[in-house]
């Protein structure tokens, strides 16, 4: 068995296994399971992946079954987005408080679909664009407040979005861009674009500098 088949088997059957193992163990097998949903790197989540597995083979008896599928190793390496996805959910099972992904994420795509966006292949290679590019039904679009024609605002869009972090938080970006501003009398970053764009850019620059 793949070793992400292990922890997909550790997933559903944590409830009898985490009383197996003694309180640091168990304290430490949550740990990592929390830091196997949260890094973002593929290759230390497998790291990750191997430490939960090692901590398995010494905690749990040898005839214990996920002891027997260890033995296995780890055969090939699944997509990115299945370990995302397994990761999840072992997190949500070790801490069931914790917010998953993929709650955040259906959260917004009901969110987004108020706001106006377009086609990201309607826009050409977008990858280092300084867009936000969210998946709204499974597509990515792009919001299309991004695309004003009037001169100079294009740049403000871009600025803002780097300074919010929009290549590793489009979605924070965008709800910062849609959410009512106290700077802008309770209008939103996008209500204030067009009449001052200036202001919108020294507002996002001083979200940037902290209190």
């Amino acid at each position: 068995m793949a070793l992400i088949d292990v922890i997909r088997l550790l997933t559903d059957t944590w409830d009898e296994v985490r009383p197996l193992l003694d309180p640091e163990r168990g304290a430490e097998l949550t740990a990592l399971a929390g830091r196997f949903a949260d890094e973002g790197d593929e290759g230390e989540r497998r790291h990750i992946a191997r430490d939960i597995a090692d901590l398995l083979r010494a905690a749990l008896p040898a005839d214990h079954p996920i002891r027997r599928e260890l033995r296995g190793g780890d055969r090939f390496a699944p997509p990115r987005a299945e370990w995302m996805a397994v990761a999840e959910r072992l997190a949500h099972r070790a801490d069931p408080s914790r917010v998953t992904a993929a709650e955040v994420v259906a959260g917004v795509s009901d969110h987004l679909r108020g706001v106006p966006t377009v086609a990201a292949e309607a826009e050409g290679d977008l990858d280092d664009s300084g867009l936000i590019k969210v998946l709204v039904d499974g597509k990515v679009r792009l919001p299309s407040f991004q695309f004003s024609e009037r001169p100079g605002v294009r740049s403000v869009i871009t600025e803002v979005n780097r300074i919010l972090d929009v290549a590793d938080d489009p979605y924070g970006a965008l709800a910062w861009w849609t959410g009512g501003n106290a700077r802008f009398g309770g209008r939103t970053p996008v209500e204030a674009l067009d009449d001052d764009p200036a202001a919108v850019a020294d507002a996002a620059r001083a979200l940037g500098e902290g209190p």
